[in-house]
């Protein structure tokens, strides 16, 4: 076998290799975050005193909730688009390896007011079989119920409402997420 098929079957499968839960992240606190975001399993136990409202409460969200707790919470799609490249995901190309990102609201007088977004996220460490991008986009604007576990996405703070307010960059209310997802359920 000469050396340049060696080499390429070598590249395939170091880069069909899983992601690990901390990512490929260099810094020692963003590995910790890409950890939380890269949880398995089944969600967290539920408080059932986080819904959107609660989350969507303008004020410092910081220590709001516990990143030990998940949540169930009801709201209308506004968005769905994949995640960037990201630590978290050993910053993959591919769609399947991409977080998928939810943008919900409360109300559907909010779409397209990203200063109203509550982000979920679907991530591949989670993602059921036959879940992907454009079965998401089937969701958009519609009323669902989304349980996951809660995460405080702190690289974002410049970029929300609550840790931010009025800032000229805001797409978001908050950088409270429910990160990863486990269940999407459309409301009837």
């Amino acid at each position: 076998m000469n050396r340049a098929i060696l080499f390429c079957l070598l590249a395939t499968r170091i880069l069909a290799a899983p992601c690990p839960p901390q990512g490929d992240a260099k810094n020692a606190r963003v590995s910790a975050l890409d950890v939380l975001k890269n949880r398995q399993g089944s969600v967290l136990a539920v408080d059932s005193s986080i819904t959107l409202a609660a989350i969507l409460k303008p004020g410092t969200d910081a220590q709001r909730f516990s990143t030990a707790k998940g949540a169930t919470v009801t709201g209308y799609v506004a968005e769905v688009k994949p995640g960037g490249l990201e630590s978290c995901n050993c910053h993959a190309a591919d769609l399947p390896n991409r977080d998928t990102h939810i943008a919900l609201v409360a109300d559907p007088k909010d779409f397209g007011n990203g200063r109203r977004y509550v982000i979920v996220e679907v991530t591949p460490h989670t993602r059921k079989a036959g879940i992907n991008q454009a079965s998401l986009k089937a969701l958009l604007h519609k009323k669902v119920t989304v349980t996951g576990d809660i995460f405080f996405d702190e690289e974002h703070k410049q970029n929300a409402e609550n840790t931010n307010p009025g800032g000229k960059n805001n797409w978001r209310a908050t950088c409270v997420e429910l990160h990863p997802v486990f269940e999407i359920v459309a409301a009837r």
